[in-house]
């Protein structure tokens, strides 16, 4: 038989290990809840303006960056002048593809058969 002092002892240890497993349940259920992904995404109606955005931020720092370097070289300043000429560009590619765009979809079809 256990002496009362060992009971005691026992009976807290025991308490703990309930308290701990709680806890650590408690602590993975704030994680899964801030981990969980919260992105929401665009409508289908607006695949064309978003298409627009990504070609063209890319087309844009693409011939930023070629241009930029065929034109100054390649130095220690080159990245900075790029983004320079990137910001230049961007925004007249975007607005310029969202104009044409129109007039590319007709030329598509004309020319492919559907």
């Amino acid at each position: 038989m256990q002496r009362p002092r060992d009971r005691a002892k026992t009976h807290r240890a025991r308490r703990f290990q309930r308290f701990s497993r709680r806890a650590a349940g408690a602590t993975l259920r704030a994680l899964s809840v801030i981990h969980e992904p919260t992105m929401r995404k665009i409508p289908k109606k607006y695949a064309s303006l978003v298409f627009t955005f990504y070609a063209t931020m890319m087309m844009a720092f693409i011939m930023s960056a070629v241009l930029v370097a065929l034109n100054t070289g390649i130095d220690s300043g080159w990245f900075a002048r790029t983004l320079r000429a990137y910001v230049i560009a961007w925004p007249i590619a975007f607005f310029s593809l969202l104009c044409v765009r129109p007039l590319v979809v007709k030329l598509v079809d004309w020319t492919l058969e559907l």
